[in-house]
């Protein structure tokens, strides 16, 4: 598996802030790959061989190959959870391009109390898992693992009748008008940040990124006016989103045991972030709330089903920590590789100037997309049978 095959790729969002620092104007759109989880060994093998049809499996390095144990899933390493799962937390990219050389574009990975999971890389396989029913092919139930921080009402961590309405409610936020009216606040924040960089020494710029997208992200999607509250939500959700990292990827973390514990700490964190969340929603549903603002939270405070019901409180403080952990790490650290990859080739670099002052948008696009396709922030997508 080529790495970044299977990946989400934020390449509109991030190539807005990489373009606002070049100095450039570009348009692009989101697209979703992925590498699957399929939890049934029964009905994941059913669903690689009817629904994708054998064609499609023989056009996988693995063929019809499929493992030994009679599972009927591709085959994978035999080590087990013992060896498989130190591997994949040390190095997950170099463990799936080891996978992909010795067993082809699908193989099965067992990963202890993880689970087992069904690697695809096969552009056409990944096409039919994002056009299959979402009855059959769940996204919701193998998120699960994001709830602590995102909740349980979240896009993410739905299925069924919830995320169809969640996600109804969240599109008119995200229409293409409404992102091209952030452009220019997303590169005034680009073009500070650049006039704060040192000059003739070297500096990290993975924190200075980290930086730029939480501001955006207060800005733009909670639109928080507040000074103290806005100063708040800068300090606290760069170390929620740390803390919450450790307790999704070692869910036993996340009890409480006790003072200076990971679990008490993260739930003490996610309690003081909450609370300002809800100060601000409690303050933009009152009466003094003044005129209707342009940011995302104001968009789905506004935003109503089709029986006319707005988001709770609840489902609104799930979706705003949902954007929070999609937009701020992951952009940080993709605008962080993409400069390091461009300013190492010359050639890229110059291009990359040049169509910035033509106005021109494609190559930009094209670079992200590499960048993405290199280094990726997501390496893949999780759907469960």
């Amino acid at each position: 598996m080529s790495p970044g095959r299977g990946r989400l790729s934020d390449g509109a969002a991030n190539g807005r802030l990489l373009a606002a620092v070049l100095g450039e104007r570009r348009d692009g759109k989101l697209r979703l790959t992925g590498g699957p989880r399929l939890a049934s060994p029964r009905g994941s093998a059913a669903f690689l061989h009817e629904r994708c049809g054998p064609a499609t499996v023989d056009r996988m390095g693995a063929g019809a190959r499929v493992a030994p144990d009679g599972s009927g899933l591709p085959p994978g390493p035999r080590g087990g959870a013992a060896t498989n799962v130190p591997m994949w937390l040390l190095e997950p990219l170099r463990t799936l391009r080891w996978c992909a050389e010795r067993y082809g574009d699908c193989f099965t990975l067992e990963l202890g109390a993880f689970g087992r999971f069904v690697f695809v890389a096969d552009p056409h396989v990944i096409g039919s898992l994002f056009t299959t029913d979402p009855a059959v092919v769940r996204a919701g139930e193998p998120n699960a693992v994001l709830a602590p921080i995102v909740g349980r009402r979240s896009v993410l961590t739905s299925d069924g009748a919830r995320h169809l309405r969640q996600r109804k409610l969240l599109l008119p936020a995200f229409h293409g008008k409404v992102l091209e009216a952030y452009r220019s606040r997303m590169r005034e924040a680009a073009e500070a940040m650049v006039e704060r960089w040192p000059v003739g020494r070297p500096f990290p710029v993975a924190p200075q990124f980290a930086r730029l997208t939480l501001e955006v992200i207060v800005d733009l999607v909670f639109g928080v006016e507040d000074r103290g509250r806005r100063s708040r939500l800068v300090d606290l959700l760069p170390r929620l989103s740390r803390a919450a990292t450790l307790v999704m990827f070692v869910p036993a973390l996340e009890a409480d045991r006790g003072p200076g514990s990971p679990g008490r700490r993260f739930r003490r964190l996610r309690e003081e972030a909450d609370a300002v969340v809800m100060a601000e929603l409690k303050e933009r549903r009152g009466p003094g709330a003044g005129t209707p603002r342009d940011d995302v939270l104001s968009l789905l405070l506004a935003a109503r089903d089709e029986h006319g019901q707005a988001m709770t409180d609840d489902e609104l403080r799930d979706e705003l920590m949902t954007l929070l952990l999609a937009g701020h790490e992951t952009t940080a650290t993709a605008l962080a590789w993409a400069l390091d990859l461009v300013l190492h080739d010359d050639r890229v670099h110059r291009r990359l100037v040049a169509s910035a002052t033509e106005g021109e948008s494609d190559y930009a696009d094209a670079v992200i997309k590499e960048v993405h396709r290199l280094r990726p922030t997501v390496p893949n997508v999780v759907r469960q049978l």
